[in-house]
């Protein structure tokens, strides 16, 4: 295992890590963020400036929820999409506010630098989330 500063944060190489969420989830987690960590599986994605800041996103989440609050947040929409929207897992995860505000924006290596805070609330809000998807294994938005 190596640490890396990565945005001023900490990143951890962890291919072992990567693969438990995998079977946890059931898709394949190339970086997870486990506040104040960033974790991801190899030097690829630890070089991916926009998958970092997806993760460098979900470190601001953290905060501005008070870090316990990111996880509960999350998981209530998790369960509401499977078990009210009957969204399959993936479907779920990408229904989650923190990820729909970091997938719309990881692209914008200056988003972070320009967010206001407690910006993530707005992605709550069902008309503010887009439908994500993998096709041919590229990541789509559509509105």
């Amino acid at each position: 295992m190596k640490i890396f500063f990565k945005n001023k944060t900490p990143v951890i190489i962890s291919r072992h890590f990567c693969l438990l969420f995998k079977k946890i989830f059931g898709f394949n987690v190339g970086a997870i963020t486990i506040f104040p960590f960033i974790i991801v599986k190899d030097i690829e994605i630890l070089n991916n400036k926009e998958y970092i800041n997806h993760e460098s996103i979900h470190i601001r989440q953290y905060i501005e929820t008070l870090l316990v609050g990111f996880l509960i947040i999350g998981l209530i929409e998790y369960l509401y999409a499977i078990l009210v929207l009957k969204k399959n897992r993936m479907q779920a995860y990408y229904f989650m506010s923190q990820e729909q505000e970091a997938h719309q924006n990881d692209q914008n290596l200056n988003y972070l630098i320009n967010r206001k805070w407690f910006t993530y609330y707005k992605y709550l809000n069902p008309r503010n989330k887009k439908r994500i998807d993998f096709i041919e294994g590229k990541r789509i938005i559509l509105n």
